[in-house]
């Protein structure tokens, strides 16, 4: 899972994909594992939500820019955003037409919407294992986080495409942690619920990480500004010695400072 921050809801979450992904690794039998069907649908149902919460940051970057009168610095710090959102999009759409294929292939669904191949074992690992299509996936996940390091010029964004090795934990697990990012999330007898609800996550960690992309761009807007946001009282005296029975006079005013300001002096 990825960095960032994270709703409770989100946390959540990604906490019982962890208990999936165990499960899965321990191969238990089917039965349990759709019981996590629910945990898909509560991904897609936060990440409707998250991707609308970053429509809306991209919408206040452009504010802040015209507000500041749209100068070509900040003018590059939304055409950055809207790059943010291009790859995103990008790549939650390539997600989720592995998950639609996944479904497809599994046996699609029946006349009330229900996926029909919810026992399926043999069609993730068909597709993301034997025909190399997992190792696509990581390829594309892991350069989304390189686009987001290459447009933010931030470095703090990580691989999303992880192998066992690289997840606390399977990394000290003798049985797991030599399994690559393909066999780990949808090798040998993944049902197609796990593989799905995967999948799901993976948008989840997309969404996060576009999120933490925006909120570094949105700093940038107006960053040459000297904005002080510290206001403190000041007392300066005319002398700093005062005789017994003489009046006491100083200066009294108020000092504002920019706590983004480095100067040196």
């Amino acid at each position: 899972m990825s960095g960032g921050k994270q709703t409770p809801r989100d946390k959540m979450i990604g906490m019982m994909y962890l208990v999936l992904t165990a499960l899965l690794a321990l191969q238990v039998s089917n039965s349990v594992l759709e019981k996590f069907l629910l945990i898909n649908d509560a991904f897609e149902e936060t990440n409707k939500g998250n991707r609308a919460e970053n429509a809306n940051k991209v919408e206040s970057i452009q504010k802040a820019v015209a507000d500041a009168g749209n100068r070509s610095k900040d003018q590059e710090v939304f055409d950055k955003a809207k790059k943010v959102r291009e790859a995103t999009s990008e790549i939650f759409t390539y997600v989720q037409d592995y998950k639609e294929l996944l479904i497809s292939e599994s046996g699609g669904r029946d006349e009330n919407n229900i996926i029909v191949g919810k026992k399926d074992i043999d069609t993730a690992p068909r597709i993301f294992v034997k025909e190399l299509k997992g190792d696509e996936l990581r390829d594309k996940l892991n350069g989304y986080s390189a686009s987001l390091k290459a447009i933010t010029g931030d470095d703090n964004f990580n691989d999303i495409a992880k192998d066992a090795k690289d997840i606390a934990v399977f990394a000290n697990d003798p049985n797991q942690n030599e399994k690559g990012f393909a066999d780990l999330n949808f090798g040998h007898n993944t049902p197609m619920l796990g593989a799905l609800a995967s999948l799901s996550q993976f948008q989840n960690d997309i969404i996060t990480e576009e999120a933490k992309a925006l909120e570094i761009l949105a700093s940038l807007v107006g960053a040459e500004d000297l904005k002080f946001d510290q206001i403190v009282p000041m007392v300066k005296p005319v002398s700093n010695i005062v005789a017994a029975g003489t009046k006491y006079e100083a200066q009294m005013f108020i000092a504002a400072s920019a706590s983004g300001m480095k100067p040196e002096m």
